[in-house]
């Protein structure tokens, strides 16, 4: 998992950005889903895609909810939008 608001906060360095597209590349050609956490706004969001994150997660995407309060089965489905590389 990356935390896309660490990101932010490493100055995006020549470094931290060498690592994360390794890491990236080699998950993905090992059929491995990536999940950026802490898209919190448009910013960490547009980064994530452009890294190319499979799935993302945080409260720009959808505020959490506790279960209780989702009700049926149906509603505690996460959207294909919310959590899948189509949402970044």
């Amino acid at each position: 998992m990356y935390e896309a608001k660490e990101y932010s906060r490493a100055g995006r360095t020549a470094i931290s950005e060498a690592i994360i597209r390794g890491l990236l590349e080699t998950t993905t050609a090992l059929g491995v889903q990536t999940l950026a956490f802490g898209i919190e706004d448009t910013v960490h969001w547009q980064r994530c895609r452009e890294l190319g994150f499979s799935c993302g997660q945080g409260t720009f995407l959808g505020s959490p909810s506790r279960i209780d309060d989702l009700g049926s089965e149906e509603a505690a489905q996460p959207s294909l939008a919310a959590t899948t590389g189509d949402a970044l």
